[in-house]
């Protein structure tokens, strides 16, 4: 039977409350990995910082590999379930074992700790991540087809996002020091996150339906993996859009990272590292919803625009501080006001360019596309959490020193305060050649009409 076009291009408030809750899954272990894992294998463990760096970084080319092989195969996924929400269902306990066994270091010294880093932050973030990762991202592109409707999935997956980024950055030390405060703690906080992403998973998979069935909007055909592959290399607003969101995640990544050693070695007082936190996550919740309200009346390009001036600002504020902690805070809202739009926006627009692959070379392949999305971010987060590992170790940065020298002080100031200003700069570049917003209602035109032609034709 022929999908029909008013099926597809419908959603429900129960698709929206599923991706809403779903979006905790990974998110809170996700959160604790990216903003306290390096902090607590170096400070907690005591491994060399260099080497983390080094091995992350290598790590995440494997990642990057994987992401687009899972997006193949959820393209290429037969169940009752759907395409999406059967991966999410098989996923959700080997996600939460790995989460833990990543915090289950052993004491030995030597190279076994690194070797244990390696193998367990591959499985956990290049497999269990990849495949939980992309089965979330994609989903809204196989709930609707309707541009507004992505666009309020996206907006409640990203709201959630920034409510879980919140109280786990926010509040992870202090669970830790309820817990115990030793590495013991640290083990007992994954397994409770673990625990609960299970849940939200299990949830997000019951309250949401999967209506895009790819065989009915590509004639039943299965592109090969090489014409999927040239199908990507010749969407253009996708490479535009991923880079745009690659460096969002970098924002994110490179804040939230750095936290903690800026809040300890910087400003003096590790404590404040929930202050810190709280003043670039708390204007998400604000923004991820306010983007996805504007996205029901205004276009992309200007939100993103708007978003990136006042990333700038934000930015500049925080440079300019001169030791007022409060202006510091004040930038560091601008600049987390910013990120939320730039990712909220930035996942519609990465939908969108599903259509425009679609009309451009005939393959449909929005498992692949929102995956080497996944696939971009991941190696350029991965790429600056090298840098990160590498400089600081160059500096001189040593977790079993109470103070650091002056130069891993410097350092940390440095990656903190300068490098939103590059990626901001990058995102404005590839701003300046998106202009899908303008062609996407006469994409739509044509592919209905060409839908409509081959049903005739059958």
């Amino acid at each position: 039977m022929d999908q029909k076009k008013t099926d597809i291009d419908t959603y429900s408030f129960r698709d929206a409350i599923g991706m809403f809750i779903g979006a905790e899954a990974g998110l809170g272990i996700y959160i604790l990995i990216s903003t306290y894992l390096l902090y607590f294998y170096t400070n907690v463990i005591g491994l060399n910082i260099a080497v983390c760096g080094i091995l992350i970084g290598t790590s995440k080319l494997f990642d990057g590999i994987t992401d687009v092989f899972f997006g193949f195969v959820i393209d290429r996924t037969k169940s009752k379930l759907g395409a999406c929400r059967s991966w999410t269902l098989r996923i959700c306990i080997p996600y939460a074992i790995m989460s833990v066994l990543l915090f289950l270091v052993p004491a030995n010294s030597g190279v076994w700790p690194y070797v244990y880093v390696f193998i367990t932050y591959n499985l956990m973030v290049s497999v269990c991540k990849t495949i939980g990762d992309i089965s979330e991202n994609t989903l809204p592109t196989y709930i609707t087809r309707n541009a507004k409707g992505r666009g309020l999935l996206f907006t409640c997956k990203g709201l959630s996002a920034g409510i879980a980024a919140y109280v786990v950055s926010n509040y992870t030390m202090t669970w830790v020091g309820m817990l115990g405060g030793d590495r013991t703690a640290w083990i007992k906080l994954s397994i409770i996150i673990a625990l609960v992403g299970i849940l939200t998973q299990c949830i997000m998979v019951m309250l949401t339906k999967e209506r895009v069935v790819m065989e009915n909007m590509t004639k039943n055909t299965r592109p090969k993996i090489v014409e999927v592959l040239k199908a990507v290399a010749h969407n253009k607003y996708w490479i535009m859009v991923t880079v745009m969101l690659c460096m969002g995640s970098c924002i994110q990544a490179g804040t939230a990272g750095i936290a903690a050693y800026y809040a300890r070695y910087v400003l003096g007082n590790i404590a404040l590292v929930g202050t810190v936190l709280s003043a670039f996550l708390l204007p998400p919740l604000i923004g991820f919803l306010l983007a996805g309200i504007l996205m029901q009346k205004f276009t992309r390009k200007p939100l993103m625009v708007a978003a990136v001036c006042i990333g700038f600002a934000g930015s500049l504020l925080s440079l300019l501080e001169g030791g007022n902690f409060t202006l510091l805070l004040t930038g560091l809202a601008a600049r987390g006001f910013a990120y939320s739009f730039i990712m909220g926006v930035g996942n519609a627009m990465a939908s969108d360019t599903v259509e425009y692959g679609q009309w451009k070379t005939g393959v449909r392949t929005q498992g692949v596309l929102m995956s080497s999305k996944g696939l971009g971010d991941k190696l350029s987060v991965g790429f600056l959490m090298a840098v990160i590992g590498w400089v600081m170790g160059y500096a001189g940065y040593d977790g079993a020193l109470e103070v650091q020298p002056e130069s891993a002080v410097n350092a940390i100031r440095g990656f903190f305060l300068y490098t939103p200003f590059i990626l901001f700069i990058i995102i404005t570049v590839m701003l300046l050649f998106y202009k899908l917003d303008k062609q996407y209602p006469q994409i739509i035109r044509e592919l209905n009409e060409r839908e409509a032609l081959s049903s005739e034709s059958n």
